[in-house]
């Protein structure tokens, strides 16, 4: 059997890891796209300005198998960015304005996470 690991390497693996699990706020129906609560749309309105009229409703996409995949990948990024760090090869973090808005959930700044947008004309069914 293999030796446990040393305190200093559990607590390093850990500090490498973020969550993997899917989102709290997600509705977790198996539902590919769930409407976005009251408060979100709030948000959404106020990032978008005086488009904000044209905010008539949002939908999120809730797909775990592609979360779960996604989380993993944003793993590797982070182990990425620390060996760079270890390299002292440092990058300056970016934040738009749209990442200090209310929006539900948490953004990794470590790894350059943001939110992305998809809009339609109202004219598109979302099957």
């Amino acid at each position: 059997p293999a030796a446990p690991a040393a305190p200093w390497q559990v607590e390093q693996v850990e500090r490498l890891r973020l969550p993997t699990a899917v989102p709290e706020y997600w509705s977790c129906q198996g539902a590919w796209t769930v409407p976005v609560d009251e408060s979100t749309l709030d948000a959404l309105r106020e990032i978008f300005g005086d488009a904000s009229k044209l905010v008539d409703c949002a939908w999120r996409i809730e797909k775990e198998d592609l979360w779960i995949q996604y989380a993993e990948e944003r793993n590797k990024v982070l182990q990425q960015m620390e060996q760079l760090q270890r390299q002292e090869i440092f990058l300056e973090q970016w934040t738009s304005r749209v990442e200090a808005r209310k929006l539900p959930g948490e953004l990794f700044a470590e790894v350059g996470e943001c939110f992305l947008f998809q809009a339609s004309d109202g004219g598109l069914d979302i099957v």
